[in-house]
């Protein structure tokens, strides 16, 4: 028995030895998102072909117990295919795990359906349909690939942290590539570049550019952040200061929030007052800074 352990969210090939008499136990993932099928590529030397065509067959056997493993030799299972190989020195066989798989069959591949199965066990058995064959035939090695194949797709995670003065009534609302996310918890998308939006009424909108990569899972997390206008303010010391005529103190001077709108904003030095207009908007955060500058020009 050969164990081949299936994963779900990457394409590896296995490639095994094998003689006419050998088994290979598939152990497919236990939660399957990304992958497709399982595909089985068995190929001989022609001169195998030559003299023993037909005279070699497998089988496809799903539902098996006990558990796969390399030392154990009994099983039990469902027969899902049985077929001799025919003169052809490379046989491909596919068999779906995903229900919307959209494999077909065709000259270079057989598709081969399972049933609804209950566990996650496939062996595929080598088998001589004649007896009397001589030494030759079984001691041919027959080269066997197994392929995990993937879904074109991966997928995405969003988890927006939500801050304290959040209300249970606002209403978030998720775009991926201009289209309206209603599950941002989990969704499938086709790998590539994607554009993200999250907008709300009360705070900032926030976008994002991810890129997904096939059979991946990609989490993202924003939080998300108040459109209050906030303020900043930088003076030189002993400079008085005041927003909307109120003085502003050393505990505000960092961060200021205020109202969306005009807003005015006075500094004064000693004898010296100069006044601006803040035209604050939502979201906007807005550092004011009032400076002292000595120029000195040469003349002549």
């Amino acid at each position: 028995m050969h164990p081949v352990y299936i994963s779900d969210n990457k394409e590896e090939t296995t490639l095994i030895q094998a003689y006419c008499n050998d088994s290979i136990g598939i152990i497919l993932p236990e939660t399957v998102e990304f992958l497709n099928a399982v595909e089985i590529e068995v190929k001989v030397p022609q001169s195998f072909v030559n003299e023993y065509a037909f005279f070699e067959g497998y089988g496809i056997y799903f539902d098996v117990t006990p558990e796969i493993k390399a030392s154990t030799m009994d099983y039990k299972g469902t027969n899902l295919s049985f077929s001799p190989f025919s003169e052809k020195i490379t046989t491909v066989l596919q068999i779906p795990v995903n229900k919307n798989h959209g494999l077909k069959s065709s000259v270079y591949s057989t598709v081969v359906e399972i049933p609804d199965r209950k566990n996650n066990q496939i062996i595929f058995r080598l088998m001589p349909l004649m007896k009397g064959l001589d030494d030759s035939f079984f001691s041919t090695p027959i080269e066997v690939r197994v392929k995990s194949i993937l879904s074109d797709e991966g997928a995405f995670k969003l988890k927006i942290q939500k801050p304290e003065n959040f209300s249970q009534d606002e209403v978030i609302t998720v775009y991926v590539d201009g289209n309206l996310l209603e599950n941002y918890d989990y969704t499938k998308l086709n790998p590539g570049m994607h554009h993200l939006s999250v907008i709300s009424e009360n705070f900032r909108q926030e976008t994002r550019n991810f890129s997904i990569k096939k059979g991946e899972t990609l989490e993202m997390e924003i939080s998300l952040r108040d459109i209050t206008p906030v303020v900043s303010f930088v003076a030189p010391e002993g400079a008085r200061l005041y927003f909307d005529d109120i003085e502003i103190t050393d505990t505000n001077k960092k961060e200021l929030k205020t109202t969306p709108g005009p807003h005015k904003i006075k500094c004064i030095i000693g004898d010296f007052e100069i006044t601006r207009v803040l035209d604050a908007e939502k979201g906007g955060v807005y550092s004011v800074s009032m400076l002292l500058n000595i120029d000195i020009t040469k003349i002549e």
